[in-house]
């Protein structure tokens, strides 16, 4: 950071380092409403994973059928803080393509209409992170350039 304050006086390097140094603040500001938007739809997909009902021990031995439950959810743990971070994670890296809509639902035993409804979860945060959210980084930091050019 240093280094970019060093460059502005510089009569070639100057109007790039003062570019660069005003897009990192924009880039600061889209992390930020990213943010926003991971946690919210993160806390969604916690909601809609949380049970409406008791786990018995017997749903405990069938939860190790499915992959993609993390431990957390087949034990009385699924109230704290690990699922919220868990669906932090898979969205975060959804972004890049390695997570997909199924890996949402992960409580054993969720009525069959609700994979449904994480489809269309899932699909909404793709569709507003990855084009909206994206198109309004390309503006920002176009806005930015042409201000300083």
């Amino acid at each position: 950071v240093q280094i970019l304050d060093f460059l502005k006086f510089h009569h070639m390097f100057g109007p790039w380092a003062i570019i660069i140094s005003s897009l990192i603040v924009d880039l600061g500001k889209f992390m930020t409403v990213l943010c926003l938007f991971l946690v919210g739809f993160s806390m969604l997909i916690t909601a809609m994973n949380t049970p409406f009902y008791e786990l018995l021990p017997e749903d405990e031995t069938e939860a190790e059928e499915y992959p993609n439950c993390p431990p957390s959810s087949t034990s009385t743990e699924i109230k704290g803080w690990r699922m919220p971070v868990q669906v932090l994670i898979k969205l975060f890296f959804s972004l890049f393509g390695l997570s997909n809509d199924r890996e949402m639902n992960m409580t054993p035993q969720n009525p069959a209409a609700l994979s449904y409804l994480f489809q269309l979860v899932f699909g909404l945060y793709m569709l507003v992170t990855t084009v909206v959210l994206i198109n309004l980084l390309i503006a920002m930091m176009s806005d930015t350039y042409q201000r300083i050019q």
